[in-house]
């Protein structure tokens, strides 16, 4: 009688953890509201900079050109 009630058993393990599955994915907070803000807000800053950087090279190499035109 053990062994027909051990299939019983994980079946029904198997469909409570299906369910708190759906439970959890629906309740998920914002990331702002999490540990992981800050490492958000640092690659939003970083990708300002790399903004910034990458302007600026433009800018450097246009002189470049213009001072190789003349």
């Amino acid at each position: 009688m053990r062994t027909a009630s051990l299939p019983g058993l994980i079946g029904l393990l198997l469909a409570l953890c299906a369910c708190g599955e759906q439970e959890a994915n629906s309740r998920a907070q914002p990331i702002e509201d999490t540990a992981f803000a800050e490492l958000t807000g640092t690659m939003d800053k970083a990708r300002a900079v790399e903004d910034v950087a990458s302007q600026r090279m433009k800018q450097l190499n246009e002189a470049l050109d213009n001072q190789q035109d003349r």
